[in-house]
């Protein structure tokens, strides 16, 4: 786990492609590489969910969609602010939850 947010950028015409799937929705191709993303972006969407779907979740959370400077967007939560606090149109960089085996983007005020 190193720490670094990497897209999926199509070898054929370098469309950035989130989620990564086989085949590029611009031309087609199945040739792919992986870059390193700016983890840099700027809150696009943001809701508040007060109902309890898994365990793991403690109520209230927010889930937001980020669209990085690359021009992608990505669901995520937005941490080191107050729920009420988040905006529209904030900027954010990303921030990692680490657990024994997977490192989770979210991203926190820049």
């Amino acid at each position: 786990m190193e720490g670094r947010l990497m897209l999926m950028k199509c070898a054929g015409c370098g469309a950035l492609r989130l989620p990564s799937r086989r085949h590029c929705d611009v031309c087609l191709s199945d040739q792919t590489e992986w870059v390193q993303a700016s983890g840099r972006g700027v809150v696009r969407s943001v809701g508040i969910m007060h109902q309890r779907y898994h365990p793991g979740f403690q109520t209230p959370y927010n889930v937001a969609f980020v669209e990085l400077d690359e021009g992608v967007r990505l669901p995520t939560n937005i941490t080191g602010i107050a729920n009420e606090a988040i905006r529209v149109g904030m900027p954010v960089v990303v921030d990692w939850d680490r657990y024994e085996d997977v490192a989770l983007p979210k991203f926190r005020p820049a």
